[in-house]
């Protein structure tokens, strides 16, 4: 009896090359989604690691719900055109955002902060700033009391 030889004429071999292109353009493709769906860190007036003003520090062990901590102060009262540019620094292993909340004079974010990144805001407008940290809104929260310069 007589084995068959396999058949790999131009329609085979046509369908195996549409296959693998079709699945190394699906790879690329996820690829790319997944590139969009990172995280993209501080780009912001991240101080260039520049302390300028007044610093908040997000301590080492703040990420931890049960470790009870927060900012460093958490609350902070300013005076424009005197002390009113903040750092905050990340001393934690994780990042964390430092983000304004609604009712806040006007809006700030951070975006993800690492470990050891600084970012700075300036404050020119008075009022009663409330922020949090996005990932940790449960305990992570601040107040920056902005107040006008005396004339």
């Amino acid at each position: 009896m007589e084995e068959e030889e396999e058949d790999y004429g131009p329609g085979k071999f046509t369908t195996a090359v549409v296959l693998i292109v079709a699945l190394v353009l699906a790879l690329s493709v996820g690829a790319v989604l997944a590139l969009n769906l990172t995280p993209i860190y501080c780009t912001k007036n991240c101080g260039g690691g520049q302390i300028q003003g007044i610093t908040v520090k997000l301590p080492s062990g703040v990420g931890t719900q049960t470790n009870n901590l927060n900012f460093d102060p958490a609350t902070i009262t300013v005076v424009i055109g005197k002390n009113n540019t903040i750092s905050w620094v990340d001393q934690d292993s994780i990042p964390h955002t430092v983000t304004s909340l609604p009712g806040a004079p006007s809006s700030f974010d951070s975006g993800p902060v690492r470990q050891g990144s600084i970012f700075t805001q300036t404050f020119t407008v008075a009022g009663t700033y409330s922020y949090d940290c996005t990932f940790h809104p449960a305990w992570m929260k601040g107040t920056i009391i902005v107040k006008a310069a005396s004339p």
